[in-house]
């Protein structure tokens, strides 16, 4: 066996907040975000989950710090989650919209908009049994974790205000 060791170039950021951080405080009351600046590499463990990505290093052209003060939360959302949360409500907003333009009946349009709260099996099931519409017609609306967009508000929010005022000192 070969064992290598190393001594990682890493800063580590620790977040506690506090109630007059606002809503922040009651969505994640710590964060520990992790930047490895030779492996390029963010590994946040957080009350809101735990997070991580890994950029191609390119440290002849832009410093990790560098670049992790430019991304934006979007990119980065995109990069630590995936958007596979069904929206309810969003997609019964789509469907009504959908049967309005297809001029479904009033009560058909009443019987959705009356429909209880559920997860996207039953959601299809039963849109499908009002209108008639197979599974591939009904629309749907995914969206990321909660957890993951409280995490990225913190980075925008926190971390690159840290981050922008490091480099200016």
């Amino acid at each position: 066996m070969k064992v290598t060791v190393k001594t990682p170039n890493i800063t580590q950021y620790s977040l506690r907040f506090e109630p007059s951080d606002g809503d922040t405080y009651y969505r994640c009351t710590w964060a520990d975000i992790n930047l490895d600046h030779d492996t390029y590499t963010m590994s946040a463990t957080t009350d809101c989950g735990n997070y991580s990505y890994w950029w191609q290093p390119t440290p002849n052209a832009e410093s990790f710090i560098r670049l992790m003060k430019r991304i934006n939360k979007d990119y980065l959302l995109n990069k630590i989650a995936d958007d596979n949360v069904f929206s309810f409500d969003e997609s019964k907003r789509l469907v009504l919209e959908q049967a309005a333009e297809d001029e479904l009946s009033k009560s058909d349009m009443l019987d959705i908009e009356l429909m209880d709260h559920c997860g996207i099996e039953a959601f299809l099931m039963k849109v499908s049994n009002i209108t008639c519409w197979g599974y591939d017609c009904i629309p749907t609306v995914n969206e990321y974790p909660p957890g993951a967009i409280t995490f990225v508000e913190i980075f925008e929010k926190f971390l690159q205000p840290l981050l922008e005022s490091e480099e200016s000192q």
